[in-house]
């Protein structure tokens, strides 16, 4: 199972990754900063700058490895995971210059890493390893980015997305493979997971996203096509199965708007996005569709809130809507060609989901 969603990966993705690394108040300032895209399959990395209008503009490539497969960012600290080289690298942006920097070695990491993550409170980063098996854990040393490793936590089979909940205490790993998803404590000191529970999912879960008020995960089900709902105890942090329901042909990445009241899926066999209204109870009602381009297989959203980005797989496109504030439909804005091979998407601006505490 693992051999063929690598070889899917390595053989048919052409996406682009994108990571606002903008400041952006909640009362509405325009969007502005900047997107980046690891390409998997000439081990690049590009800049782009996202205009007050939220539309992108090419800037700038710059070689990073031999397959970078995911990012994640804080400020202007992007990490690279490269699924090939098995390593993790640090890069720096220089706004004035608007041109990215590595930040040290390159960092050893288990077998494949598929996915990384920061911690709400900037204090960790996490990486997936698909072929290890495990979740890895460094430290966020200083402002400047710097990373030490603290070590590997055994998670289920292959590792594909991570999830954290808006105050930093729990993690959720969706495991490709065996078709379940893992709970974790973070410690607040050591960064060290302790393992809560696992339940089962739905066929190869491929993406969760935690609700802004902390009391739901919500899975996608990629080769299932369906989404699964937990309810999350907020004294363990142990996940209570609530509903699964049909969704689109392979949904394979997920968002929530910063109030928590949509729910949005990226659709990699119909080709298309799925917006959801999040009801009190936290089962998704869906309220439409819009179509994306061939392959969609990431989805993320401004710190405004005003506007999302779709990376499309097979058509090597990227697709930017507008959003409609009332009912959190999308309205086309933007599409344009992106360099071939990244596979997923991680958010990360100034503006995040609040802690409920």
């Amino acid at each position: 199972m693992t051999i063929q969603r690598t070889q899917f990966l390595r053989l048919f993705i052409t996406p682009l990754l994108l990571v606002c690394a903008a400041v952006h108040a909640a009362s509405g300032t325009p969007p502005s900063g900047y997107a980046y895209a690891p390409n998997i399959q000439d081990g690049s990395i590009s800049l782009f700058k996202i205009d007050a209008g939220g539309k992108l503009e090419a800037l700038n490539i710059l070689a990073s490895g031999s397959a970078p497969r995911d990012a994640a960012a804080a400020g202007q600290t992007l990490y690279v995971v490269d699924i090939w080289a098995d390593t993790l690298t640090a890069f720096t942006l220089n706004s004035g210059a608007a041109r990215l920097h590595q930040l040290g070695a390159p960092l050893a990491t288990g077998k494949s890493p598929e996915t990384v993550a920061i911690d709400p409170l900037g204090r960790f980063v996490f990486v997936g390893n698909g072929n290890s098996d495990s979740i890895q854990v460094f430290r966020i040393e200083n402002p400047q980015g710097e990373l030490s490793p603290i070590g590997h936590f055994a998670s289920g089979a292959y590792p594909t997305d991570i999830a954290i909940d808006p105050c930093g205490r729990w993690l959720y790993v969706t495991h490709y493979a065996d078709h379940s998803v893992g709970s974790y404590a973070i410690d607040p000191h050591s960064g060290r997971l302790q393992v809560q529970g696992q339940v089962a999912a739905g066929n190869s879960p491929a993406a969760a996203v935690v609700a802004p008020s902390g009391d739901f995960l919500y899975v996608a089900d990629g080769l299932g096509s369906t989404l699964s709902i937990y309810r999350i105890d907020g004294q363990r942090g142990t996940l209570k199965f609530r509903r699964r329901i049909a969704a689109p042909t392979y949904p394979y990445a997920l968002m929530i708007d910063w109030e928590g009241r949509y729910l949005y899926t990226a659709n990699f066999g119909s080709n298309d996005v799925t917006t959801y209204a999040l009801q009190a109870d936290g089962i998704p009602l869906k309220i439409g569709s819009v179509a994306a381009g061939i392959g969609p297989f990431s989805i993320t959203l401004d710190g405004s809130g005003r506007h999302a980005y779709v990376a499309n797989v097979r058509s090597s496109s990227i697709n930017v809507y507008s959003v409609e504030p009332e009912k959190g439909l999308l309205t086309p804005l933007q599409t344009l060609q992106a360099e071939p091979g990244t596979a997923t998407l991680e958010l990360s601006q100034a503006q995040r989901h609040a802690c409920a505490e």
